[in-house]
């Protein structure tokens, strides 16, 4: 599948010391997010926090990755100290925070707001690491799904959805739809449906699948971060319905910029060997789903209604289950050797 080739070729280039600024696209992120920890500490030290304090230090001082073999060692590290975590809420919660303060940033909704002055705003000016947070967060997934949603790990995965939007914005809070929108296609076969049937019949099957509540229930990131956005672009739409006189009485509330970056299915190509296009198009389809929005617009909630009715074609789900059966044998298996 192309995600196993993918995975292939990061592993290759993590081997190899030739550097490049190859395009960090969402499958890249998630192939190098399936691979096992290069090294893992001697079990005997698991139970000790100095090696993980080492692992953490690394995290706080790594630079943005560049080329495909950086994410695959930021992949490794973030593992690693999954690893030595184990089921200690204090270390997972020095993980997060080490994760989140790398990506807090001058410019964030949450540092604005706190802001004492225009001037040292500006004189702060950063956008953060946001690639070592999204890196992050879909180690996390890949750990959710090979531990059986491990309780600390969906907590800190959790963490991470609720402040994308005060340490990012909205930008960050739609990278992250799309990616744990990426990781719920991958586990249930669809992405490997994608690669092997088309985009058409890809994202016929996915829609119908997901169409369903008990479906989005199965993947609690991405619910978490739908039922978020659904409900931001219900007070955006809110503010911008309002008459003027409510505006001015509530001190000119400004709505946010998720507009901006909403998923889209425009996004990504529906020809090329990447599933960022399918991602999106769900991701859409989930979060328009979910908001007051859909329910006021009759052809869209009609057609909703239409398609929970649906079930896919039997060939459909056996392709999918044999897809999903495959890539989790294959995750197993890394996940032992890790």
């Amino acid at each position: 599948s192309f995600a196993h080739g993918s995975a292939s070729r990061v592993a290759r280039r993590a081997r190899g010391s030739e550097r490049s600024n190859a395009k960090l696209t969402v499958d890249v992120l998630h192939a190098a997010g399936a691979l096992p920890a290069a090294a893992a500490a001697p079990e005997g030290d698991y139970k000790h926090a100095a090696p993980f304090d080492e692992a953490l230090h690394q995290l706080n001082n790594a630079t943005r990755p560049i080329s495909e073999d950086d994410v695959v060692t930021l992949c490794a590290l973030v593992r690693r100290l999954a690893m030595l975590a184990g089921d200690d809420a204090d270390l997972w919660k020095a993980l997060v925070l080490t994760v989140v303060r790398r990506r807090f940033h001058s410019r964030s909704p949450e540092a604005r707001a706190d802001a004492k002055s225009e001037a040292e705003d500006e004189a702060a000016l950063g956008d953060g690491e946001r690639l070592i947070f999204y890196v992050a967060f879909v180690v996390i997934l890949h750990l959710l799904r090979e531990d059986g949603h491990h309780g600390l790990a969906a907590k800190a995965a959790s963490v991470l959805c609720s402040l994308a939007p005060l340490a990012g914005g909205s930008r960050d809070t739609c990278t992250l739809l799309e990616l744990a929108a990426y990781d719920a296609l991958q586990s249930t076969g669809l992405n490997q449906q994608r690669a092997a049937h088309g985009h058409a019949a890809a994202l016929a099957a996915a829609a119908i699948a997901f169409s369903s509540d008990a479906a989005l229930q199965a993947h609690p990131p991405l619910l978490q971060l739908v039922e978020g956005a659904a409900a931001t672009l219900d007070s955006d739409l809110q503010l911008v319905r309002a008459p003027a006189s409510d505006a001015a009485a509530s001190g000119g509330s400004l709505m946010s910029t998720l507009h901006t970056f909403v998923p889209h299915n425009d996004r990504g190509s529906s020809k090329g060997e990447s599933h960022r296009k399918l991602a999106q198009c769900i991701a859409e389809m989930l979060v328009w789903s979910r908001s007051r929005a859909a329910g006021e617009a009759e052809g869209f909630a009609r057609g909703l209604a239409a398609l929970r009715t649906l079930e896919p074609s039997a060939a459909a789900s056996a392709a999918a289950a044999a897809a999903a059966s495959a890539g989790a044998l294959a995750g197993g298996g890394g996940a032992r050797s890790s």
